[in-house]
């Protein structure tokens, strides 16, 4: 090991004598003794023979990259030992870092290059400082589940609704990605197979955009309505139909049905809504298209698709359809218990009261001109 020693050197001498007839040997040894010295066993210099490269995803620290080093990444020897970041850093991004070791590297055309200092397990060698470290960093993959949107055909676009599952680095929060949209879409042509992905404008992270209503989608869904269509049903209720691109040109037929309640409240009107061509063909699309409505009676307060137990809010104004599932109800609330209020009845009250009187009046009226006569 490297340190300070004395030394001397030691010599061992073996003779052998043959001094009989039977030439049994005799053997005689002597030791000599020289001198003692001083001997110094220095510590072995270390010398970076290549550059390291390393890459890491976004969101590793330099104290991470600094251990994720081996010796035999700037040189032959292997020589157990720790690495940590230089005081002297030359990487603007270190510039103005109070805490060097949980600093983040982002991404950057060419890398970056850091310096880190070698200190060996060893008391054998020496520690090497400044070595010269290429660091590249890709960027932080988000996992992004976007909304379905649509608008009508000739209008813009709109902004889906989204959510970001994976977490950031450090600090960073949802404002500092520069979230945008991107289409793959014509906003004046129908489809119901339009794409939308999210962009980020920060380098140090990309998306993987999935879709939230299908798992199998790694986009967002976006529809384009052909356009809006007004269904007015049997009985005067108005509706509006939108639909994709292939039903253009067709008839949506909005007719009153009798279904079996199954809500537990009156179901005021119930209405199948049907598809068809030029040739009275059912063309009632597969997928989903939507149905609004306005003018509901006031006694309306609730609505359901038939065949599903979820009972919404009328205030809602729409509801997505499918050919399995074409038919409304419109639920009855609490509206007619609403009306006897306090005030309702008194007025009420007061009404039959006058009522009253004036059918005594008449009456008193008509005898009394049958007694003029």
């Amino acid at each position: 090991d490297a340190g300070e020693y004395q030394v001397r050197l030691v010599a061992t001498e073996k003779i052998r004598y043959e001094v009989n007839k039977q030439l049994v040997p005799f053997e005689y040894e002597s030791v000599r003794y020289g001198q003692t010295f001083a001997c110094t066993i220095e510590k072995t210099e270390l010398s970076a023979q290549k550059q390291p490269k390393k890459s890491f995803v976004y969101g590793a620290s330099l104290s991470d990259m600094a251990n994720s080093l081996e010796s035999t990444d700037f040189c032959d020897a292997n020589v157990q030992g720790r690495f940590v970041p230089s005081a002297a850093q030359t990487d603007e991004a270190l510039a103005s870092v109070a805490d060097i070791n949980s600093a983040y590297l982002g991404v950057k055309d060419g890398g970056h290059v850091v310096y880190f200092d070698f200190i060996p397990d060893s008391d054998n060698y020496k520690p090497l400082e400044q070595i010269a470290v290429q660091i590249n960093v890709s960027p932080r993959t988000l996992y992004v589940r976007i909304r379905d949107a649509y608008s009508l055909a000739g209008e813009a676009f709109v902004i889906p609704k989204y959510q970001i599952v994976s977490a950031l680095v450090g600090s960073d929060t949802e404002a500092d990605l520069g979230v945008s949209f991107e289409y793959e879409a014509d906003k004046d042509v129908p489809s119901m197979s339009y794409r939308s992905y999210i962009a980020f404008s920060n380098p140090n992270y990309t998306p993987d955009c999935h879709s939230y209503e299908s798992q199998f989608a790694n986009y967002g869904r976006y529809f384009v309505y052909a356009k809006q269509v007004e269904v007015v049903a049997d009985d005067g209720q108005i509706f509006y139909a939108f639909f994709g691109s292939g039903l253009m040109d067709v008839i949506v037929k909005a007719s009153r049905v009798e279904v079996e309640n199954k809500y537990g409240r009156p179901i005021y009107a119930a209405y199948k809504f049907e598809f068809s061509d030029g040739d009275g063909n059912d063309v009632t699309p597969e997928e989903a298209f939507s149905i609004t409505w306005k003018n509901t009676p006031e006694i309306v307060e609730y609505f359901t698709v038939y065949g599903k137990d979820e009972l919404l809010d009328i205030s809602e104004k729409g509801m997505v359809l499918s050919k399995q599932y074409n038919v409304i109800c419109f639920i009855e609330g609490n509206s007619m218990a609403k009306a006897f209020t306090p005030a309702n009845i008194a007025l009420a009250t007061i009404c039959g009261v006058l009522a009253l009187t004036v059918v005594a009046l008449c009456v008193a009226w008509k005898k009394q001109k049958r007694y003029l006569v």
